[in-house]
This record gives structure tokens, sequence and C-alpha cells, in this order.
């Protein structure tokens, strides 16, 4: 079972791979729809907790919504306006009840790892107050949020710029590095890898655009405190703002490493 949050977006065409941006009213309301749903989410999952005493059992959809309530509930102070989840549980059957009495499913978490993919957790059916039941339940729990993704199809080494990407909530569950939400955070990076229209670019698809090459003559700045100390260098390795390389003191012949700050100058900065 899919239990899926609706936002106000606009709807994508089925067959084209353009990107439809979300703008700053969508993603407000987006956030609003989302609180709305899990103060549902608790109202049902209550009500079928209930009525599951006179019935007999407790249906597979209530396991689901108690999963549910219990994520969202857990996540409820970690996430940032316009991050939602969706909870996909992996239950089926139902529960049958051997003792008479009013039923609470209880779920816990089975480990510390982040409530984020394919997780496990445990659940207890307790009757009257007493255990009566313990079983493992498998959500697979999907991160959403706004986040840039290509306008098109575009190559490794390629230079980011505002119109070759849109702002688009997309599933960030298996990203890895930063995950960009303003045109203002990739000022200066290129692609790694290539990516596809419509593809999630993140931290680990980018890298700064070289200002300092192989082969460039340096001023290599070591730095403490108030002293300052400067020789020239050759670099060893290409190199964008903030990223270290190695270079080789022109003097000395030594290779060290430090972090370039412009087209001119690496800096090594002593504590």
């Amino acid at each position: 079972m899919v239990i899926q949050s609706f936002g106000a977006r606009r709807p994508e065409p089925d067959a084209s791979p353009s990107v439809v941006e979300m703008t700053p009213a969508e993603t407000r309301l987006t956030g609003k729809v989302y609180r709305m749903r899990l103060a549902v989410i608790l109202f049902i999952g209550l009500t079928a907790t209930r009525l599951a005493a006179a019935a007999g059992h407790i249906c597979a959809e209530v396991v689901q919504h108690s999963v549910e309530r219990f994520v969202r509930e857990e996540m409820a102070d970690l996430l940032e306006e316009n991050h939602r989840v969706e909870v996909h549980t992996r239950w089926r059957v139902p529960i049958e009840l051997v003792t008479p009495g009013e039923p609470k499913i209880e779920i816990v978490r089975l480990s510390d790892r982040p409530l984020s993919g394919p997780t496990v957790l445990g659940l207890r059916l307790l009757v009257d107050g007493q255990p009566e039941k313990e079983a493992s339940v498998t959500a697979d729990i999907r991160h959403r949020r706004p986040a840039l993704v290509a306008r098109g199809g575009m190559r490794r080494g390629d230079t980011l710029a505002p119109d070759g990407v849109g702002l688009k909530e997309v599933d960030v569950t298996s990203a890895r590095g930063r995950i960009y939400t303003d045109i203002s955070q990739i000022e200066g990076l290129r692609l790694t890898r290539s990516v596809r229209a419509g593809e999630l670019i993140s931290g680990a698809h980018t890298e700064p655009v070289p200002v300092v090459f192989r082969g460039d003559a340096v001023v290599l700045a070591v730095v403490s405190h108030n002293l300052r100390v400067t020789a020239t260098a050759v670099a060893l390795q290409d190199g964008g703002p903030g990223e270290r390389i190695r270079v080789r003191n022109a003097d000395s012949g030594t290779v060290v490493q430090g972090r370039v700050i412009d087209a001119g100058e690496v800096r090594i900065v002593l504590h």
C-alpha cells in the first residue's frame, strides 16, 4: 500500500522530461498540506484501532497507519520546511486478536539508524495494556523536498548555470552530498558526471570550476596567526576555490598540499 501526500504542484506532461518548477507559494502550501495530513492520520489510526476490538482482528491498513503515524511523529522536529516523507509499509495480513479487550499497537525503533529508505521497526500488540504479540515490520521511508534538477541532459565538465537548472520536488532519500535548493549555491561549480533531464544535482555530482591549472605558477602562502610567509610554487594539479591541491616549492622542490584561494594563491594554514 502506498500512502501519498498531495501538495499543490503543476501537473507534469507524461511524455516530457521538462522540469516543472515550484513557486515559493507552492512550496509553502505543500508544507501546510503535509501537516494537515498528519492530523488526519492520527485520527484515522485511533478510530480504526478501537473498531478492531469489535471485529476480532486488526486489519493491515491499521498497521500501516500506525507505522506512518510513528514515523511522522519521530521526525516532526527534524524536518526542515517543505521537507516531507512518504511511508510505504510492507504489511499485508490482519492480526488476529486472541484475548478479548481493547487493542493497542505500539511501533518502536529497533536500531539507531536514521529513518530513511527500507527500515525495520518493531511492532507490539497490547490488549488492555498487556503484551500479546510482537513482530517486525518493514517501512520504506522516502524523503522528498524541493531541490535543483537539470533542465536538460548535461555532460561531465559542464559548468552549472541558472538557465540549466530548475527547482522541483524530488526524492532525495538516496542523495549523497549537499542538496542544492538555490541558484546561488551552484555558482562556480561544474559537473563531475553526466546527468539526465530532471535528475537531481547534488554535491556528489559537482566540483568547483578550476581557477588553478597544473603547471601554473602560484603564490604559496603559509599563514599562522599574524604571520604570513610566501614563496613561489608550481601547481601539480588543477583546482577550484576551496579545493586542496599539491604544489611544488620552486626554491626547495618540496611538495606540499594547500587550499586554492583564487587563481594566483594556494594557502596553508597552521594552527
